[in-house]
């Protein structure tokens, strides 16, 4: 809107100054347009219309700025509102990292793999329910710290092997040792 005013007070300006060498589309003579700037100057002629131009000018600038400052105040925002999600998943992947961490440390110290071993027979993890938990990449977790401690060292100390078998048969025949040698003991 002021850029429109200060085109409208630089075209009246311009009407002002044709108005001085002219009058009704005729020229005027030399002597009559000298005369005339003589009797009323150029700079206080025209000032109104110079200081309507300055003044339009000014707002303009200011609206200019402020558009200006608006963009960049709406740029910081969604920087900072980047800056937050971006914070907020560095925090939730450090906390997974963490987790992730001490699941596999958890997994490492609390899992028996039977890598190269049969499936297992349903019978067989239901003679050792309460004891282990079978997951679902075949990978078997003890629930209570006591079935693993014994079923690493044996009511004895030591380690309790099943005899010679076949390959595909020792994992069973190891679970099957261990389960019912942790049943008949006493551990809590």
């Amino acid at each position: 809107m002021s850029l429109e005013h200060t085109y409208v007070a630089i075209f009246e300006f311009f009407q002002a100054v044709a108005g001085v060498f002219s009058t009704r589309g005729k020229a005027r003579a030399t002597a009559a347009v000298v005369a005339d700037l003589l009797w009323k100057p150029f700079d206080l002629r025209f000032r109104n219309v110079v200081d309507k131009i300055n003044f339009h000018q000014g707002i303009v600038r200011e609206e200019l700025d402020f558009t200006v400052m608006t963009k960049i105040q709406d740029d910081i925002e969604a920087l900072q509102d980047i800056q937050a999600e971006l914070a907020t998943r560095k925090a939730q992947q450090e906390i997974f990292s963490i987790s992730f961490q001490a699941a596999e440390k958890i997994r490492q110290a609390d899992k028996w793999s039977v890598d190269g071993g049969p499936e297992f027979d349903h019978v067989v993890i239901v003679s050792c329910r309460g004891i282990i938990e079978k997951k679902r990449n075949g990978v078997f977790k003890y629930i209570h710290l006591t079935a693993r401690k014994f079923a690493q060292n044996g009511p004895d100390g030591q380690c309790q092997r099943p005899p010679l078998l076949p390959k595909e048969l020792i994992a069973k025949a190891t679970i099957a040792i261990r389960c019912v040698s942790y049943l008949a003991s006493k551990v809590p």
